[in-house]
């Protein structure tokens, strides 16, 4: 029994957990047909999407946030950040 299933949820939770993951498998599905375009455009750069959209870009991750923060995109409930890099480039925070 998966934790979906787990009789202990109510329904309204079980709905609830479906729901953010078929936003999640959405979420991803857009990154990966995207990402080709994205690095082309966004090399180096923190990119937020929502809604199968780019919202904000920038070098910065603060800046981002604060952009996302003003449009009422905060992630993780109303948009996705990622940094737009080569896949074998290594990064090291």
């Amino acid at each position: 029994m998966g934790v979906v299933e787990h009789e202990a949820l109510s329904e309204e939770t079980r709905a609830a957990i479906r729901e953010a993951f078929a936003r999640g498998a959405a979420e991803q599905q857009f990154w990966d047909e995207h990402w080709s375009k994205l690095l082309e455009q966004y090399e180096g750069q923190f990119v937020a999407v929502s809604d199968g959209q780019v919202v904000a870009h920038d070098p910065t991750l603060d800046r981002l946030l604060e952009a996302l923060k003003e449009k009422h995109l905060e992630p993780p409930e109303r948009s996705s950040v990622r940094f737009i890099r080569p896949p074998d480039e290594i990064l090291m925070l």
